[in-house]
């Protein structure tokens, strides 16, 4: 798998989380590319 697809992937999984957490009632955004420039910090971008 390559790291673009990985990326791809990691995306989409971010979104489907977002969205069952607010089919949950939770308020929840993403903040895209906040881990980006971290490569040593691990932080989610939920």
């Amino acid at each position: 798998m390559s790291k673009s697809s990985k990326r791809k992937l990691g995306f989409a999984r971010e979104r489907d989380l977002a969205r069952l957490f607010w089919k949950k009632g939770f308020a929840c955004i993403r903040g895209p590319a906040s881990g980006a420039k971290a490569k040593r910090i691990v932080y989610p971008d939920i």
